[in-house]
């Protein structure tokens, strides 16, 4: 443990720390899919959900995300084939993160002994994200600095 604090002491004093923002997701265990295509249809059962977070309550504009989810285990009336998807909606003052994804599995079974049945599965994942930035919400202390943003800026991401 000692070791993990002096490392940690050493890269915060003497190196630059870089962290992304993402949006965060703790039902992993409930919608694997969300992080893994592979796992869309493992549960062999369809599911349908919606999840909402909206933390630090107490602070105006505190992180919010929400999910809509969709995941079944057979596509054309093929067990080996599954699709899911889910939409989102991120965020985190004046961030805003929105988006759309498909994903797609295929499900190989895996002869075994005994009552339990093993699957190799492959998956793919298509993305649309839109990030916004909303300028106008920024806090500066120098607004004549030329990197301020003050114009509200959107991107879209496959």
């Amino acid at each position: 443990m000692k070791r993990i604090i002096t490392v940690f002491l050493i890269f915060s004093c003497f190196g630059t720390m870089l962290a992304q923002q993402l949006p965060r997701f703790d039902q992993y265990r409930n919608y694997a899919f969300v992080i893994n295509p592979a796992a869309s249809g493992s549960e062999r059962n369809e599911t349908v959900g919606v999840l909402f977070r909206y933390q630090w309550t107490q602070m105006p504009d505190g992180p919010m995300t929400g999910y809509a989810l969709y995941d079944t285990h057979r596509l054309l009336d093929d067990y080996n084939m599954a699709v899911s998807g889910y939409i989102m909606h991120d965020r985190v003052g004046p961030t805003i993160t929105n988006g759309f994804t498909a994903n797609y599995a295929y499900h190989i079974e895996i002869p075994s002994w005994g009552y339990n049945s093993h699957y190799f599965s492959i998956g793919a994942s298509v993305s649309v994200l839109q990030h916004r930035l909303k300028g106008s919400e920024l806090v500066v202390t120098d607004p004549d600095d030329p990197l301020v943003i003050g114009d509200d800026l959107s991107s879209f991401l496959p």
